[in-house]
Formats: structure tokens, sequence, C-alpha cells
């Protein structure tokens, strides 16, 4: 959803996304079968359950737009929050939490090069900076990447 206001464009999403797992081999235990002889047959593994993760997740955008003749340039902002995740795998260890804060903010600029009447090149830069303390407490950091984007645009 965006609104178009004299001070820029403000949108918001919000979103629910599902992130499905089959069942797979666990990892090995030290357990094994053999033959009647005793002999080495082969290796068990656990068998872990097929699973599902549902997560909603918050976003908030602002950009302003800056029109030259050659060139248009447009400060953006993007806040995402994952807000609520659900965790279910058939057994005791389904589970669903409120995530404690955790925030993704890229701020960059994109710049329509109008390159003719009809052909403008686009590019974007951003930046990302990630807060998330669960992450760190288990000894998980984020790194903060720049991302750089080229796209075309052709007005007919």
């Amino acid at each position: 959803m965006y609104l178009e206001l004299k001070w820029g464009t403000f949108g918001y999403s919000l979103t629910a996304s599902k992130t499905f797992w089959d069942s797979y081999d666990g990892e090995w235990e030290g357990k094994y079968t053999v033959d009647e002889n005793g002999d080495f047959l082969d290796l068990i593994f656990p068998q872990i359950p097929a699973s599902s993760e549902l997560t909603y997740r918050g976003m908030v955008m602002y950009t302003y737009k800056f029109e030259t003749k050659r060139v248009d340039i447009s400060p953006q902002v993007f806040a995402m929050s994952d807000v609520y995740k659900s965790f279910k795998d058939g057994g005791e260890n389904d589970f669903k939490y409120l995530n404690g804060f955790n925030l993704d903010l890229y701020y960059g600029t994109s710049v329509d090069w109008k390159i003719t009447k009809r052909f403008v090149l686009n590019t974007n830069v951003r930046y990302n900076t990630t807060w998330d303390k669960l992450s760190e407490s288990v000894g998980y950091k984020k790194s903060n990447p720049i991302l750089f984007m080229i796209g075309t645009n052709f007005q007919f």
C-alpha cells in the first residue's frame, strides 16, 4: 500500500510467509544394524519429521523523488521486522512466540538516468543495518551488506 503526498511516498505492508521442510535423516547417534552372524549391515539415523514455520513480518517505507531533466534521485528508507513466529513438526517441539525486538533497516538512494525519452536506466544503492538481540545471544551476528542493483525501464 502506498500513499503519495507532497512530502514523498509512504508505504507499508504486512506479510505472512510459510516455509516447509520434508522429513530427513538426522545426525547419526552411534546405532547400527547387524545380521544374524553379527556382521555390520547399516547405520541407523533418527528420522526428523516434516515441519513448517510461519512468520509474520511488517514493513514501512519512505522515499522522496528529486526530479531534474536528465536524472531523478530518490533517497529511500525501508524498515522491516519479524513480529510473530510459529514452528510446527506435529510433535512436542511445536511452539509459537512473539519475537523480541528485531529490525532490518535499509537506506540508500535510487537514481533514474534518462538516457532517451523512452529508455531509463535505474541504479539503486542500499545499505543494511540489522538489530536482533536473539541472534547475538546465540553467537550469530548478521552482516551489513551493501546492495547494488541495476535495472531498465522502457516508457511506451
